[in-house]
């Protein structure tokens, strides 16, 4: 989560919350500046130590991200089991535009 959260800030985002609890939907709040004002965005990052571009969101992720899906932000961060942050990727997608699989109940 802070790898994402530095990438953003680094871009001119302004952290405004890292919530690593599961009382919220989202693992960052970020907010920037465009011609209406304020906006401010909703990040879930998913971790994986190999390179594998998936993301599972819990049951109030998905309601969250539906009821946001221009400001919802997903990101993968892939590769974390190199212990040399340089060669960790991070791909991030806005949640209205990715393609996606929506589940709601599982015989498993």
């Amino acid at each position: 989560m802070d790898y994402v959260a530095e990438l953003y800030e680094e871009r001119g985002y302004s952290g405004l919350e890292r919530s690593i609890s599961i009382v919220k939907p989202y693992d960052l709040l970020i907010e920037y500046l465009n011609k209406e004002g304020p906006m401010r965005l909703y990040i879930e990052v998913k971790s994986h130590l190999k390179k594998v571009l998936i993301a599972e969101l819990t049951g109030s992720e998905t309601r969250f991200a539906e009821a946001n899906p221009y400001n919802y932000i997903v990101c993968n961060a892939i590769g974390l089991e190199d212990e040399d942050p340089a060669t960790w990727i991070a791909i991030c997608g806005v949640y209205a535009e990715l393609s996606k699989t929506i589940v709601t109940s599982c015989n498993c």
